[in-house]
């Protein structure tokens, strides 16, 4: 599934930077969106399939910085090459980082060794219902909501923000401080280090609260230099609950969680899609400070619900 879902990824993606029709533009931007969307569900899946338990937080950890780095770095890349080039050099560019990554997965990594079980879709509707049904998943996948509809939330409103008055900064000086970013991006791949220490779910709320203080802070302060290391608070602390809840739903799935991962998937960038749509709108009626708020309480509710996860297994893998 991933090698397929990247080749298809990378064919689309290159011809995209060759089109000039828009018509056909929208066409192919929807199946590189069908075909990014196979990845992260079929990713998840092959780490609880391959890597032992013990290493299963550290590896989603960096493949949540992954998830995370690209949601600024990419857009340094691409604006960077825009500039210098055109438009159309970024898809081709990001075609070929695609084609290479295609490979690399085809070379290097281990067959899963997991025998192939052919499904009515019936039966795939039943293990889906009997995935919502828990109360768990429905904790977690509540929490996932919340993740990128802060994350992107948040990047909304710090642009806006910085772009208006007092501030009044240029695009680029924007990304920079999204870059800024990176810095607590890093607590993803060294997630599994807390685990062991303190377990998954000590982890999971501290990073919620974290995040939760971050944004709080965010709406309270109105120093460029605050704004910039209170960004970053909240970013450390989004970063640690990412790899936590794809171990949990990973977990609890058993011999469930591809389809646990798809809903996963699913959900986060249903939260990614609704957060710039209720941060706008906030803006325009109270302001910023009520965005960055209204953004905290929903991590308020994603921290409530963690008191609820019950956890059967110990929860010291790392």
């Amino acid at each position: 599934m991933m090698v397929s879902g990247l080749s298809v990824l990378a064919v689309v993606t290159f011809t995209i930077g060759t089109v000039d029709g828009f018509q056909l533009l929208i066409i192919l931007r929807a199946l590189q969106g069908f075909a990014a969307a196979t990845f992260a569900p079929a990713a998840l899946s092959y780490v609880f399939d391959v890597y032992p338990r013990e290493k299963q937080v550290t590896t989603v950890g960096f493949i949540a910085f992954g998830f995370l780095v690209a949601g600024v770095f990419g857009q340094i890349v691409a604006s960077s090459v825009n500039q210098l080039v055109n438009w159309q050099v970024i898809f081709l560019l990001f075609g070929g980082i695609y084609a290479g990554s295609t490979a690399a997965i085809w070379i290097l990594l281990p067959n899963a060794g997991i025998s192939r079980k052919h499904h009515r879709i019936s039966s795939e509707r039943n293990d889906f219902r009997t995935v919502l049904r828990q109360r768990n998943f429905q904790l977690c996948y509540g929490i996932t909501f919340v993740l990128l509809l802060t994350f992107i939330g948040m990047y909304t409103v710090l642009g806006s923000y910085l772009t208006g008055a007092p501030f009044q900064l240029s695009g680029d000086q924007v990304l920079l401080v999204r870059a800024a970013g990176l810095v607590g991006m890093v607590a993803s791949p060294v997630a599994g280090l807390f685990v062991r220490r303190l377990g998954l779910m000590r982890v999971l709320k501290s990073g919620l609260f974290v995040a939760m203080g971050g944004l709080l802070l965010l709406g309270l302060t109105s120093s460029l230099p605050a704004t910039v290391m209170f960004s970053v608070v909240y970013v450390a602390g989004i970063s640690l609950v990412f790899p936590v809840i794809m171990a949990l739903i990973g977990d609890f799935g058993g011999s469930l969680r591809a389809i646990a991962a798809s809903l996963y998937t699913f959900i986060l960038f249903i939260g990614a899609t609704i957060g710039p749509f209720l941060v706008i709108k906030t803006m325009e009626a109270v302001g910023h400070a009520a965005a960055y708020f209204l953004l905290a309480a929903f991590l308020a509710a994603g921290l409530a619900a963690s008191f609820y996860i019950k956890i059967r297994k110990p929860d010291s893998s790392g």
